[in-house]
């Protein structure tokens, strides 16, 4: 049997379809372990509250930006900066928990999506009383 080009393209979707599958499985494992690793090993100040948000891995397991929340926000950028200079630090402490071939670099970052949504309502209330 011949190997057409639609039996490939079909082939190449189900292997993107797993490696996504299993993409979303790393993100949510680094998710938990890595909570509970921030929780036990990064000291906060008094009142201070890190949420991960999200987790993005590359597909070759290379790198993982980690998307925070920090409340309250003049905290942000100490906390940003901390987690970042502990990076390598959590990273070791997450690979020995992981099962995985190769434990991604750790690389944080603020979530703005609460900053973008209370922007555009602002901008939608604006409009609203243009009008």
């Amino acid at each position: 049997m011949k190997c057409t080009k639609k039996n490939t393209r079909v082939n190449d979707k189900h292997t993107t379809q797993v490696a996504s599958h299993r993409i979303k499985q790393v993100n949510e494992l680094i998710h938990q372990q890595l909570s509970e690793i921030i929780l036990k090993e990064v000291s906060t100040p008094p009142g201070c509250l890190i949420t991960i948000t999200k987790i993005n891995t590359t597909r070759d397991l290379s790198q993982a930006r980690v998307s925070i929340s920090v409340l309250p926000e003049h905290f942000q950028q100490s906390i940003l900066a901390d987690l970042n200079k502990k990076a390598k630090s959590l990273q070791y402490s997450l690979g020995n928990i992981l099962v995985i071939r190769k434990t991604p670099k750790l690389q944080f970052q603020l979530d703005t999506t609460e900053v973008e949504a209370a922007h555009i309502d602002a901008l939608i209330d604006k409009i609203h009383k243009e009008q």
